[in-house]
């Protein structure tokens, strides 16, 4: 079998809203697997994420995101590039960060040893 070779692919994207950070991370997570070579560039007038923040466009910052986090970017997709890159998907979940902060806590709580003092 011959090996496959990767055509570098760059993609622009305009607002660093949810779906920018989505592609950005799914390009890392297909390049990591060597599936995909695609570098994302996103053009943002603020900062990544900024319209969500509040004062600076689209949103207050209070207001509910169209998309609930627990099925942002790792939600538990069944897509076209197989398991590997679902599951490397999966590490940037919402489920991956309780499950991360969770450890971190219950490893914080049976620490036997006390902060120190500032």
């Amino acid at each position: 079998m011959a090996k496959q070779v990767l055509v570098r692919k760059r993609v622009a994207v305009v607002g660093g809203g949810p779906k920018a950070v989505a592609l950005a991370v799914k390009a890392k997570v297909l390049k990591a697997l060597k599936l995909q070579d695609t570098e994302v560039v996103i053009f943002e007038k603020k900062s990544i994420g900024a319209a969500w923040e509040g004062g600076d466009g689209y949103s207050d910052g209070e207001q509910r995101l169209c998309t609930l986090a627990e099925r942002d970017l790792g939600f538990p997709y069944k897509s076209l590039y197989g398991r590997a890159a679902d599951a490397g998907m999966l590490n940037y979940s919402w489920q991956q960060l309780e499950i991360c902060i969770r450890i971190y806590v219950l490893n914080l709580l049976r620490s036997s040893s006390c902060p120190p003092k500032i």
